[in-house]
């Protein structure tokens, strides 16, 4: 390494107890490896700095702000610095702040207001979130991408794309998490002073629907959640064709044969839907099912999606509790777009 190349300071994003810090410090490399600045990076080390904890990176050379506007989106790293040494002595060191405007969304208090048990971590699903993001070729594409999450519970991945100014639409089987989560959205909406409109709908042997036109920053967003059976997404939410899909296979399964007939009956539905290069990122429990068998099962299941198995995208392992003491990230890329076409 030459002392010349630039090394960017990343500061960890602080978390509330130390689990979940540990896994932050896990991610954080793993999430810039994949983004469009992931090329660049030819080293990498955990620092205390001030007592504060960062990732340093050596970077081959200085990115271009394309590169660097993506930054802003990170969930692992929170607060971006340049990092010097004038004189050439290690205990003389300079921190430059980078200014990265953050993505034009919603609030964010709408993606961490809402609590209930078995939430998932706000930074872990805007994490998701990018790795489909940087697994599609629509890295580049012009807000807002559309995100289907075909097992959305509680809502906290529309939220995360709602937030991050994308289009949200959500599918549960679960009536009460649907009513429950429009209900929060709406409430939401509200206090926040935020214009919107809302259409309920009774799909006819499917289920129920809503439909939030809401008035964004930079335009108006939707948010549509649909109560039914997410193999029957086509036809709850008729027409999409989302850039990014982003999910949680469910954790409470005690046997995996349960998670490989959802993946098997679901996966084929939702691939079908998704955009020729978009991205998609699933979570599950691999404690109990393997990352070579979810894969297997994915590859039968979707033979027009291309799963990403290699650095960085097969070292996203992590413990999320006691209960899950390794969950792994499937994430492919539906074939048939080139990386510099658009929408």
């Amino acid at each position: 390494m030459s002392e010349d190349q630039p090394r960017l300071a990343c500061l960890l994003t602080p978390q509330r107890n130390t689990q979940y810090a540990d896994l932050v410090a896990q991610l954080a490399l793993p999430e810039l490896q994949m983004s469009p600045l992931g090329a660049l990076i030819v080293h990498a080390e955990t620092r205390a700095i001030a007592g504060l904890p960062f990732l340093v990176l050596t970077l081959s050379q200085t990115p271009s702000d394309e590169q660097l506007v993506h930054l802003g989106e990170l969930s692992m790293t929170r607060g971006f610095f340049w990092l010097d040494h004038p004189t050439g002595e290690a205990r003389d060191m300079v921190l430059r702040p980078i200014h990265i405007a953050p993505p034009r969304g919603l609030p964010d208090g709408l993606l961490y207001a809402r609590r209930y048990k078995g939430k998932t971590n706000e930074d872990l699903t805007r994490f998701l979130l990018n790795v489909a993001r940087f697994a599609s070729n629509f890295v580049q594409a012009p807000r807002p991408l559309d995100v289907l999450d075909p097992l959305c519970g509680g809502g906290t991945s529309l939220f995360a794309a709602l937030s991050a100014g994308h289009n949200a639409y959500g599918i549960d089987h679960a009536r009460r998490d649907v009513e429950s989560t429009a209900s929060f959205l709406r409430q939401f909406l509200i206090q926040a002073g935020i214009r919107h409109q809302i259409r309920e709908e009774r799909l006819r042997q499917l289920g129920r629907r809503w439909t939030f036109t809401i008035e964004g920053p930079d335009g108006p967003l939707t948010c549509v959640l649909a109560h039914g059976d997410t193999r029957a997404a086509g036809d709850l939410l008729s027409g999409l064709r989302p850039h990014l899909i982003v999910g949680d296979l469910p954790y409470g399964i005690q046997h995996k044969g349960a998670v490989l007939d959802l993946l098997t009956s679901g996966l084929p539905v939702w691939a079908r839907m998704l955009r020729p290069g978009g991205g998609l990122a699933l979570a599950w429990d691999a404690t109990r099912l393997p990352r070579e068998e979810m894969l297997a099962a994915a590859l039968q299941a979707a033979p027009d999606m291309e799963f990403l198995d290699t650095a960085p995208w097969n070292d996203l392992t992590h413990a999320v509790d006691r209960v899950i003491k390794r969950r792994d990230v499937l994430t492919g890329r539906r074939r048939g777009l080139q990386a510099d076409d658009r929408r």
